[in-house]
């Protein structure tokens, strides 16, 4: 069954050869740091395997309470005696770093990462043993500490608990510089039996596990039927961008459908548009032949209104000019009617006194009258 390797350099598909599947064994996990990137004890923990991670950065520490249950989690540093020791932080990107290694954090700043000091509680890995591991087996010691691994060593009862495998990081970081001449006398001094180098750590088991040193002499290989964990997750991601592409997609498929559904009803509408159009072109040209025949007849009553209109006003201005003249008529009667009896009254007065005269007189009186009382014009 391929197996999936968390562990930065595949310790875990090294180690995975010499511990058989099925029994669930105990590790002591020293500068566990993060619980699944680059843990060399993730794969055992998925197996049933269970332990003890002792990681002092308050980051990292916080994963692993989140993440391994079952393991006893111990925020705090190991040395040769308890007590406390300044702990150089680096940032999260880089925990890994974080060190008690006052050298090791000058080589880091000079690389250009800064760092935090503050001091940690320090115990020693044979008070931890004492403490959590008592009687039981430990099947797998893993020592990642930055420079600091002489301390952790030899603070450890190695006659009282023997873990059967010991891996420790034995170069420099970002380097191919062997620490290993450093700390490696203690293991040797105590019997165990050096193992492997796979270019970062090296490997050791104690004398009744001598037969382990063999599957762990051979390099990780094809043969292993491994996947890297950082692999997988970069395939995942690839997925998780494939998906996201996938539904944008279909999103846009979605849309280009709803606007075909629209263009259509759009297209359907100007249809039923177009033929109205039609329609109302076909009665606006009815209209304009009726408007054709009809338009004669309305210019010959607008010619008959325009000469109505014209006899009108003469009209109107006949019976003006006969309206004044009435006017001026009766205005003349007003002065003309008293002094028509005077005169009447004289002429017959006159006629009684000259008889000859009466005859004329009254015609020409009467003339007057008739002259008065015609209309004007």
């Amino acid at each position: 069954m391929t197996m999936v390797s968390y562990a930065q350099n595949h310790e875990d598909v090294l180690l995975d050869r010499v511990f058989p599947r099925g029994a669930h064994g105990f590790y002591i996990d020293v500068g566990a740091n993060d619980p699944v990137n680059d843990s060399v004890t993730k794969h055992f923990y998925d197996l049933g395997w269970c332990g003890i991670n002792v990681e002092p950065s308050t980051e990292p520490f916080g994963r692993l309470q989140e993440q391994r249950e079952r393991d006893i989690n111990l925020n705090v540093g190991l040395g040769d005696a308890a007590g406390e020791l300044t702990f150089y932080e680096f940032p999260h990107e880089v925990s890994g770093l974080s060190t008690f290694s006052a050298e090791q954090a000058d080589w880091h700043r000079e690389a250009g990462w800064a760092c935090s000091e503050r001091a940690v509680k320090v115990t020693t890995l044979a008070e931890i043993c004492a403490t959590y591991v008592g009687d039981r087996t430990v099947d797998l010691l893993s020592i990642d500490v930055e420079g600091h691994e002489r301390h952790v060593l030899e603070g450890g009862d190695w006659a009282r608990w023997r873990p059967r495998v010991i891996v420790v990081e034995a170069v420099k970081p970002h380097t191919r510089i062997p620490t290993h001449e450093d700390w490696e006398g203690v293991l040797l001094g105590h019997g165990y039996l050096a193992a492997a180098f796979d270019g970062l750590n090296r490997y050791y088991v104690r004398p009744e596990d001598e037969a382990l040193a063999g599957p762990l002499a051979v390099p990780v290989n094809v043969t292993d039927a491994y996947l890297p964990y950082k692999f997988l997750m970069e395939v995942q991601a690839q997925r998780n961008r494939a998906d996201a592409a996938y539904q944008q997609v279909a999103a846009v498929r979605a849309v280009n459908a709803s606007l075909k559904a629209e263009v259509e009803d759009s297209m359907e509408l100007v249809a039923r548009v177009m033929a109205d159009l039609t329609t109302l072109r076909a009665e606006f040209e009815k209209v304009e032949r009726v408007l054709g025949r009809v338009r004669p007849d309305y210019e010959a009553v607008r010619t008959a209104v325009a000469e109505a209109a014209d006899e009108n006003a003469t009209a109107i201005a006949i019976v003006s000019e006969a309206h004044t003249q009435v006017q001026a008529a009766r205005a003349l009667n007003d002065v003309l009617g008293p002094m028509g009896i005077d005169v009447g009254r004289r002429i017959t007065g006159l006629s009684k006194r000259f008889p000859a005269v009466a005859s004329p007189a009254k015609r020409a009186l009467r003339a007057a009258l008739r002259l008065w009382r015609r209309p004007p014009g």
